[in-house]
């Protein structure tokens, strides 16, 4: 089995961290059409959900703003027993120590996400970094 891994976005704000998050998902929605999802808030603007693919749980949360639901999310997604986080952090701060306080069970994965001026190239940027990070996951599943 692979070691328990979380894949965090990180950076200021407005730089296309959830909307990497976003896009990472639907990868993965797009490459295993089947797999069950469970949401555990209601689909919006952020998502915050578990799906599993080969018995593999994966936990994904693209708030990652301070004060944000993020903490909670970590939580229930270690309750749940997932092997694979995907979450967003800010640079510094409770997003960060909430994602860090679940070393060393699970190994972090750190991805920063710089601004971008030119919106088609921040879009552009944002599903780079969602490709990376997704053929990353494939390779734990």
């Amino acid at each position: 089995m692979n070691p328990k891994t979380i894949f965090a976005v990180y950076g200021s704000a407005n730089t296309g961290k959830s909307s990497t998050i976003k896009n990472i998902f639907g990868l993965l929605k797009m490459a295993y059409p089947t797999t069950p999802i469970k949401h555990l808030h209601s689909p919006g603007a952020d998502i915050s959900l578990i799906m599993k693919i080969n018995d593999v749980l994966i936990g994904i949360e693209s708030q990652g703003d301070p004060n944000s639901r993020l903490a909670e999310s970590l939580q229930r997604f270690k309750k749940e027993k997932c092997n694979i986080i995907v979450c967003t952090t800010r640079n510094w701060g409770g997003t960060v120590f909430a994602v860090e306080s679940l070393k060393p069970e699970f190994i972090i994965i750190w991805h920063h996400k710089k601004a971008e001026p030119i919106i088609k190239l921040q879009d552009r940027r944002n599903k780079v970094l969602a490709r990376i990070i997704f053929n990353k996951i494939k390779k734990l599943l």
